[in-house]
C-alpha cells in the first residue's frame, strides 16, 4: 500500500481549559512539531439563551470573550512555548458548531481534542461536543482519553 500523505499541515485543538484539553494539547503539539504543522487553538464561549434574561447577551459575550482571550493567551504561552506556528482564536456560539466552522475555515486536516469537557451531565461515554465533532467532522479526529490516575 502506498502512502499518499506525508503529514498534517493544519491541526485544530479546541480547548476548554480542563484537564482533558490540557492532555490533548500535549498530543497536538507533538504532532504539530513532528509535521511542522500550523496549530490552530480555539476556545468557544458557549452562548445560551438561558442567560439572556439575566444579562444583555452582547454585554455577556463581550466580557466572556475578553476573559477567555486572556485565559487562552496564558494557556498557549504555557503549553506551546517555543513553537511559533500557533494561532489562537476565541469564538462565541454553540461549541460543536463553532468547532466545525473552524475546521472548515482553517482547512484543518486533523482535530485533536479531549474526550470530555465542561459538559457535566451531557457526557455519558464521551462529551457531547466531542461526540458531535466525531460524527460531523470532515477530517480525522483524535480523541485523547483522560490521564490514568
Amino acid at each position: 500500500m502506498t502512502r499518499t500523505r506525508t503529514g498534517f499541515t493544519n491541526i485544530l485543538l479546541p480547548v476548554d481549559f480542563t484537564e482533558y484539553s490540557e492532555k490533548a494539547s500535549e498530543y497536538a503539539l507533538m504532532l504539530a512539531k513532528r509535521d511542522d504543522a500550523e496549530l490552530h487553538v480555539v476556545h468557544v464561549v458557549s452562548v445560551s439563551d438561558d442567560i439572556i434574561p439575566l444579562v444583555s447577551s452582547m454585554e455577556f459575550e463581550k466580557k466572556a470573550a475578553k476573559k477567555a482571550q486572556e485565559e487562552l493567551k496564558k494557556f498557549a504561552a504555557r503549553k506551546f512555548k517555543g513553537y511559533d506556528k500557533v494561532k489562537t482564536a476565541v469564538l462565541s456560539g454553540v461549541p460543536y458548531r463553532e468547532i466545525l466552522g473552524a475546521i472548515k475555515s482553517s482547512k484543518c486536516d486533523l482535530v485533536v481534542m479531549g474526550s470530555y469537557g465542561k459538559g457535566g451531565i451531557d457526557r455519558l461515554l464521551v462529551g457531547s461536543t466531542t461526540e458531535r465533532i466525531l460524527r460531523k467532522s470532515t477530517c480525522p479526529v483524535l480523541v485523547i482519553p483522560p490521564a490514568k490516575r
